[in-house]
């Protein structure tokens, strides 16, 4: 691989990991590619310098602003979940006792939507935040080790609602 090659893939790489969508990438990539082939400069030295910091020039300065799948899916589990919770203790409440077990299993499932949700929006603003300090090797090791750091406070809220629900049912 070449040193233009090696620089287009950390360009395209780069790219992709700060939201840019598919078609933006294809083209700029492409760009570079036409400007290297007219001239015979050398990607990092003469034409376009740190790819990591080209990248960031040409980001889109709003696309760390969309959602990710996961907080948009999140968000309507919760939503999804609130209403079988609300709908399904309200009947609880009413003496409807085969309604119980809705009950418990929107409430499970809302704290577990509320729990994805809270972890996907921290995650995200902390390394929206740290975007350009993160290169492709400490970023992937954030991305596993933010996913433990921020469950761990839900942990105890997890355990005092399993307590909480054992007592009710003694």
């Amino acid at each position: 691989m070449t040193t233009n090659e090696r620089w287009i893939s950390l360009f395209s790489t780069e790219l992709e990991r700060r939201d840019v969508p598919d078609e933006r990438i294809r083209e700029e990539v492409e760009t570079v590619r036409v400007h290297l082939r007219d001239g015979d400069d050398d990607a990092a030295e003469d034409a376009f310098g740190d790819p990591v910091a080209y990248a960031a020039t040409l980001a889109a300065p709003g696309s760390e602003d969309l959602p990710s799948r996961t907080t948009i899916l999140s968000l309507f589990a919760a939503i999804a979940t609130f209403i079988v919770f609300v709908i399904a203790s309200v009947r609880w409440i009413d003496g409807d006792a085969s309604a119980s077990p809705w009950s418990i299993v929107g409430g499970v499932g809302l704290i577990i939507a509320l729990v994805m949700l809270s972890v996907s929006l921290t995650r995200r603003a902390i390394a929206a935040a740290l975007r350009d300090e993160l290169d492709l090797h400490t970023e992937a090791q954030w991305s596993r080790a933010s996913t433990l750091l921020l469950l761990l406070p839900w942990t105890f809220v997890g355990f005092a609602g399993l307590i909480l629900a054992l007592a009710a049912l003694l």
